[in-house]
């Protein structure tokens, strides 16, 4: 990077007399010494998926999360105790669920020790 730079001529930047079109020009220099020497990775980032979520699972997450915004931009006592309701809810139903899911999925195994083992893995 030093060594590009190094080489770069920069009487570019004086032909202008305005002083943040001199700046601008000198951050498109820049830049373009960055992604050369520099280029960006494209990372796959992994989905965890997570199979036990269910659609009234996720309505009540986009509940959640609406009545928070209403809690915080509106600052209501009722919101307030609205919202601690709804996330005391969602933490019980999100429990049930993984419950339900886990034990179905274990009532139906073929391998119980192989299953126990996947969905420990998985909750690591």
């Amino acid at each position: 990077f030093t060594t590009l730079i190094s080489n770069l001529s920069f009487s570019e930047i004086y032909c202008f007399s305005d002083v943040d079109a001199c700046f601008t020009e000198f951050l498109l220099i820049i830049q373009d010494s960055l992604d050369q020497c520099c280029p960006l990775k494209r990372l796959t980032i992994g989905n965890c998926k997570k199979t036990w979520v269910s659609d009234v699972v996720k309505r009540a997450s986009m509940n959640l999360k609406n009545l928070y915004w209403l809690k915080v931009n509106l600052n209501s006592t009722s919101l307030d105790l609205e919202y601690r309701q709804a996330k005391k809810n969602y933490r019980c139903l999100l429990r049930e669920t993984k419950y339900e899911y886990m034990e179905n999925r274990l009532n139906t195994a073929h391998n119980k020790n192989k299953t126990v083992w996947s969905i420990v893995n998985e909750e690591l």
